[in-house]
């Protein structure tokens, strides 16, 4: 890396910002033909992998992936993408049915997103407090929730600032709070293009996000 381009990075992302974490990945089926030997050699501080959409998707390639996350000792979790066409019970019921957590997983994630026609506030509030109450009766933990930090401050400031958070930011250090970090979704890593790459925040201990 030339001497002006370590410059221009760090001015959007400083060096010991990113030092100071580490690093995990997270996949869905669409992400092919992992190299699991190299995954092995240098595993990621964690693997976290789609598991359901919705009330009755489910990823293709979770319970394979899982069963190798979990062979090589790679702290494994699973997220679930948000639909707002069906209730926070049913789609909560239906990740706890696939997602087979226990001790030593990371704790449940709920990844929401804008879609073209959002819902109002208070419905968005409502299906995510269905989903967190069937979560923590389950898991007695609530859920780590992914964004942006544009939908946190226009969704769930109000109402779930005392939750954990995932936060998307591919430009600079996130604005709001957030005990992962996601800095780039077309990093390289293990040979693979187009990855998406994660940092603990510094405060935070891979401990923290694990189920007990």
């Amino acid at each position: 890396m030339n001497y002006f381009l370590k410059i221009l990075i760090s001015l959007i992302i400083p060096f010991n910002t990113i030092a100071q974490t580490t690093p995990g990945i997270d996949l869905s089926h669409h992400i092919k033909n992992i190299p699991w030997e190299k995954v092995k050699v240098t595993p990621p501080l964690f693997l976290i992998h789609k598991a359901t959409e919705g009330s009755s998707h489910t990823d293709s390639k979770y319970f394979e992936r899982k069963e190798i996350a979990q062979n090589y000792k790679i702290p494994f979790g699973a997220y679930h993408f948000f639909s707002y066409k069906s209730s926070g019970n049913s789609q909560a019921k239906h990740y706890i049915k696939t997602a087979q957590l226990s001790s030593g997983n990371v704790i449940p994630i709920v990844d929401l997103e804008f879609v073209k026609q959002m819902p109002t506030k208070q419905q968005v509030v409502t299906n995510v407090k269905e989903f967190i109450f069937e979560i923590e009766k389950q898991y007695k933990v609530k859920p780590i929730i992914y964004c942006e930090c544009d939908f946190y401050n226009q969704y769930l400031k109000d109402d779930f600032s005392d939750l954990n958070y995932w936060i998307a930011d591919y430009n600079k250090t996130p604005s709001c709070n957030y005990v992962i970090w996601q800095y780039s979704k077309t990093g390289k890593i293990y040979g693979l293009n187009g990855m998406d790459l994660n940092r603990l925040n510094p405060n935070t201990q891979i401990n923290q996000i694990i189920l007990p």
